[in-house]
């Protein structure tokens, strides 16, 4: 477990300037427990003592507490790398966005559905967290571009086009089976209907290739929603500075992930370490283009400072002790 950490101890200057912004997590997976384990968001979860994946660092408890008010709620179900395509996958995901509607309903008095800036501005000046939905991996699309479709209108407004293994769009970075040699025809069709439509298209954990081909297709903006930098852990899980660069160029955004496997390759890491991959990214290509990903609750644990959501103020207290500005913060 993370040593115990409050904020406060912060400076007044970091916790007036976490409180005044908005704080977005643009890879949350409250959603595993949420749906399979029916586990209440509304409702502080309990510390464990011990590690355990389904503990929850996110609630809406602690997101209040810590000024997280914008989060990316990420529907998941475990893809099948005997039938990549397989249509169950994609009936499956709609079952988890049921959760996710039934999860807004019990807390609508703090928490909104949105599906733009403008809608998250909105929600910050009402006072509540603002709720925007992701998809992790393609397989949730099923075996028919109409799957785009029913994604979009279910409210889906980011997909993350692979994972752990290769599917019926893209090869992943993390498995050695690479039928594609980057995004599949399908693929290629996906991230352009997605365009039309108004989704974004995530390449965290696309292959190399993969990545290339996915900015090759789009025209707007890509994103890598959770990950870290090969500068400091050089895995082909993490970005170079040339994908850095490129996934700026399309004015997206690169969220980095709280997990010190992919930070540094250790089991744990402290906050500067985090922080250097802020830093690094704010330095190569500008501060809007980088975001908190943690992926909390997939199974992944803070740097040791950090208990939970509730200290996201460091990160905003360690910025500004890094000498950024309040208006890059």
């Amino acid at each position: 477990m993370a040593e115990e950490q409050t904020t406060s101890t912060l400076s007044t200057e970091a916790l007036s300037l976490h409180q005044e912004s908005v704080c977005i997590d643009i890879h949350t997976h409250f959603l595993i427990a949420g749906h399979y384990l029916k586990r209440d968001f509304s409702r502080r979860q309990k510390d464990t003592l011990h590690y355990n994946p389904f503990r929850n660092l996110l609630d809406l408890p602690r997101a209040r507490e810590g000024g997280l008010n914008s989060i990316v709620f990420t529907a998941y179900v475990p893809s099948n790398p005997v039938k990549p395509g397989a249509q169950g996958r994609h009936e499956s995901t709609l079952k988890v966005v049921q959760s996710y509607r039934r999860i807004l309903d019990e807390c609508s008095d703090h928490m909104i559905h949105v599906e733009s800036a403008e809608g998250i501005r909105e929600a910050k000046r009402d006072g509540k967290i603002a709720s925007f939905l992701a998809v992790e991996g393609g397989h949730s699309v099923g075996t028919e571009l109409s799957g785009v479709d029913k994604l979009y209108a279910s409210g889906v407004r980011m997909l993350t086009l692979t994972h752990f293994v290769a599917n019926k769009l893209a090869d992943s970075s993390q498995s050695p089976y690479k039928p594609h040699k980057g995004l599949s025809d399908f693929g290629r069709d996906v991230v352009l209907r997605m365009e039309e439509l108004g989704m974004i298209p995530c390449v965290a954990h696309c292959s190399d290739k993969a990545i290339d081909d996915t900015l090759k297709v789009a025209k707007g903006p890509v994103i890598s929603s959770h990950g870290g930098l090969r500068r400091f852990h050089d895995i082909k899980r993490n970005l170079g500075d040339d994908y850095v660069r490129a996934i700026a160029a399309t004015g997206g955004l690169i969220g980095i992930i709280l997990w010190p496997k992919y930070l540094t390759g250790n089991i744990r890491c402290d906050l500067d370490q985090l922080l250097d991959h802020f830093e690094y990214v704010a330095e190569l290509v500008g501060p809007e283009h980088l975001s908190i990903g943690s992926d909390v609750d997939a199974g992944t644990w803070f740097p040791r400072e950090m208990r939970d959501v509730r200290d996201y103020p460091l990160i905003t207290d360690g910025l500004l002790k890094r000498g950024f500005t309040h208006a890059q913060v």
